[in-house]
């Protein structure tokens, strides 16, 4: 068995007593490399030209991903940000059967969409 995390490796351990290797994501960093702050400055401004303030997750909506605890704390930052168009990015579904439904959680907590 091979799993690409640690996390997995420990779940698949607690059910199987089977072998299990770790080989971890794998980057091409001829590819993927960090962008020069000028650059990034432009590609905001395009992704995010209203918003000001800009929180960006890209997770599955996994209860161990604690979707709430993150949306507790972006209802409270709402309340001490001083910024006009803050924007929290969730790259994720809104309903997930292995997680949560964001929307609900959203609307309980009164954060704008």
């Amino acid at each position: 068995m091979i799993t690409y995390t640690n996390y997995g490796k420990e779940q698949f351990a607690k059910h199987s007593n089977q072998k299990v290797e770790v080989i971890p994501h794998g980057c091409n960093f001829k590819d993927y490399f960090k962008m020069p702050s000028t650059k990034q400055r432009k590609l905001r401004q395009k992704l995010f030209p209203n918003n000001d303030f800009v929180l960006v997750t890209v997770n599955r909506n996994q209860v161990r991903k604690d979707y709430p605890s993150l949306l507790i704390g972006w209802a409270e930052a709402l309340k001490k940000v001083e910024s006009k168009s803050p924007l929290l990015y969730i790259h994720a579904l809104e309903k997930d059967d292995a997680g949560y439904d964001l929307g609900a959680i959203i609307k309980t907590l009164n954060i704008p969409r």
